[in-house]
């Protein structure tokens, strides 16, 4: 996938996993993810432009 996450991801309220691993977006998580209270695993790992290493991870907290 190519472009930006939309802030409309936040209304999937009941989303557990969200692996958005090897994709090609562009700018910032949006802040919306924070709306996802039974969110347990979130990673983007790879892709993007001039990834070589694989990317990076990004957590969730639980509180």
């Amino acid at each position: 996938m190519h472009g930006s996450i939309h802030g409309n991801i936040g209304n999937l309220v009941s989303l557990s996993v969200l692996a958005m691993d090897y994709n090609y977006f562009s700018g910032s998580v949006p802040n919306e993810i924070g709306k996802l209270q039974m969110l347990q695993d979130c990673s983007f790992v790879g892709g993007g432009e001039g990834s070589e290493d694989g990317g990076g991870v990004v957590g969730v907290n639980d509180g």
